[in-house]
């Protein structure tokens, strides 16, 4: 049976990597990408549904399916505020998990954040986590947190500290072995393999995979392919 896929982030670094995989596997019929810049595709099993993200409820009947693929996330830098940071990186995906769940979509998988944990100091690593919690509470037969380390890629928006942080971790990133790999920088792309994958899988309940555990994931992928 042919799947239907919900997709937010689309065109951001993880996510239009995505949206290309689904796009080219045949176990998909359709893909819905919600944006908030007007879109529009030539291709058929395509569909750009343009929102605000302001009122879900608006949206609510067109998030039908069975995998919802969340890849939005943003920087307190970039948000400019902590409460624009947490709209972005916390309500939306929860907000949008939660009319899901109403829908009957029973897979989600979700980029997260290594060091995502509830309970941080730090502000980002501790949305992240009250996001995970609280998308884990809804009850999806299956659900995925996908945790990378830091992401390299090519994004269309520039960020110098991620940049110095990547030529950093270029050059530490060896040192890292044994329980130090999952700190390891990660390509978007290999994100995006991953994610692929565990949405073509029958599995129930929460999985959780870190850096080195998604490298792992998305190189049998690739042997396999």
């Amino acid at each position: 049976m042919k799947k239907k896929a919900i997709i937010i982030g689309s065109t951001g670094l993880i996510g239009n990597y995505l949206l290309e995989l689904l796009l080219n596997d045949e176990n998909f019929e359709q893909i819905i990408a919600l944006v908030r810049q007007p879109l529009s595709s030539k291709i058929k099993k395509l569909k750009y549904l343009q929102t605000n993200f302001e009122n879900r409820e608006n949206i609510s009947d067109q998030i039908q399916g069975d995998c919802l693929f969340i890849c939005v996330g943003s920087t307190i830098g970039k948000s400019k505020t902590k409460e624009a940071f947490f709209k972005i990186d916390y309500n939306l995906p929860v907000d949008i998990s939660a009319l899901a769940i109403k829908n009957g979509i029973t897979t989600c998988i979700v980029v997260s954040s290594l060091g995502a944990n509830a309970h941080s100091s730090n502000f980002y690593l501790q949305t992240k986590g009250k996001m995970e919690h609280d998308i884990e509470k809804l009850g999806f037969k299956s659900l995925v947190f996908m945790r990378p380390s830091l992401l390299f890629g090519t994004r269309q928006e520039f960020r110098l500290g991620e940049l110095i942080g990547k030529f950093t971790m270029k050059l530490l990133g060896p040192l890292f072995i044994g329980p130090l790999k999952k700190y390891r920088g990660i390509e978007g792309k290999t994100v995006a393999i991953a994610m692929h994958k565990t949405s073509l899988e029958k599995s129930s309940g929460t999985c959780i995979y870190e850096s080195d555990k998604i490298e792992i994931l998305a190189k049998k992928t690739q042997i396999n392919n």
